[in-house]
């Protein structure tokens, strides 16, 4: 059963020239972060940083931006941490939450006008908590389910089935444009996408090879 929503593409990444060189398509829906793709991307992490981040967001015409709550060992500091950053932007920043002990503590201390994304989504179990939560997107690690040799096609379904229409599954861990596709054939229609995978699903060479030859003769034409 399809959702009904258009398709929505992320930018899994927190490099702003990867934001920018990408956001010319008009395709990206928003970005997603995380601790991890600012420590391999040599960005930033800092909560003035972060801000910046936003800025930058909110000028290239992004409708979401996605920041990963941390320090979940002292969920006060976290949320209130994560707050600072909110407030620059409530109609556009989402709360990334992952599974674990602390998930409970740091949902009941956010205000319910945050959005949420519940991340490290690994089994369709959690699309019950996600939807009693009312968290706009959850996020399963799709590539990531499969190396670990589970039935992947089967956990995303599931949670789509059991989250519409309140909230949208998040695709994440994409490793090629043939998944996403794959994946869209079926319905799903949200996506996370590393910026090399971005890459791959904005181009074909052979598209890009009769489009050199209609040019080439519209140049012997003279037009």
């Amino acid at each position: 059963m399809k959702s009904g929503f258009s398709v929505r593409l992320f930018i899994d990444s927190a490099d702003p020239a990867q934001w920018a060189r990408l956001a010319k398509t008009g395709l990206i829906h928003g970005a997603t972060t995380n601790p991890i793709l600012f420590e391999r991307e040599g960005i930033d992490a800092g909560q003035a940083s972060k801000i910046e981040l936003v800025g930058n967001a909110r000028n290239l015409g992004f409708h979401e931006l996605q920041f990963q709550i941390t320090g979940l060992s002292d969920p006060a500091a976290a949320v209130a941490a994560f707050m600072a950053v909110f407030e620059t932007w409530p109609e556009g920043i989402v709360a990334k939450i992952p599974f674990c002990d602390q998930t409970w503590e740091i949902t009941r201390r956010l205000d319910s006008a945050v959005p949420l994304t519940f991340t490290t989504g690994f089994a369709a179990t959690q699309a019950v908590i996600a939807k009693s939560l009312k968290a706009r997107y959850l996020a399963p690690y799709y590539g990531r389910l499969l190396e670990n040799r589970q039935n992947a096609d089967k956990i995303v379904d599931d949670m789509r089935t059991i989250c519409q229409p309140e909230t949208r599954i998040l695709l994440a861990s994409l490793r090629s444009a043939t998944q996403v596709a794959s994946l869209a054939a079926r319905g799903h229609d949200t996506f996370t996408l590393a910026p090399a995978v971005l890459d791959d699903l904005l181009t074909n060479e052979t598209s890009e090879a009769a489009t050199a030859a209609f040019e080439e003769a519209a140049q012997r034409l003279g037009s």
